[in-house]
């Protein structure tokens, strides 16, 4: 612990890989993999320059689920649809399924973005 101003104490910890499953949300291995695929999928839009109305026709969707792609809202997409979001954008999605770590009581998600754009 650190001591602070006024002599009160500040509980602080160091975060783990996934910040979901550190709050005890629900679903976090889920909503992290989304996370991760929206990343991969706004950095590959960025580099594209689309304009919202282009992305939507690139990705055959409506503007405003681009608007909530690019703000990151994770309820309004499944893992299935980001999949056919980074295929439309020329990506190969590559699923790897293997033995967890001893180290850890469950499997883990993992997404790694490779040379993607």
């Amino acid at each position: 612990m650190r001591k602070t101003s006024g002599d009160k104490r500040v509980k602080i910890w160091e975060a783990g890989p996934n910040l979901f499953a550190d709050f005890g949300i629900p679903d976090a291995e889920e909503k992290l993999a989304k996370v991760q695929l929206l990343v991969a999928i706004n950095k590959i839009l960025d580099a594209k320059q689309l304009t919202q109305k282009k992305a939507s026709l690139l990705l055959d969707c409506t503007q405003p689920d681009i608007s909530m792609l690019r703000n990151y809202k994770l309820a309004a997409f499944s893992l299935g649809r980001l999949l056919d979001f980074l295929h439309r954008l020329g990506q190969d999605v590559e699923i790897t399924i293997r033995k967890k770590a001893r180290r850890r009581k469950v499997g883990a998600t993992t997404v790694r973005m490779v040379g993607a754009a």
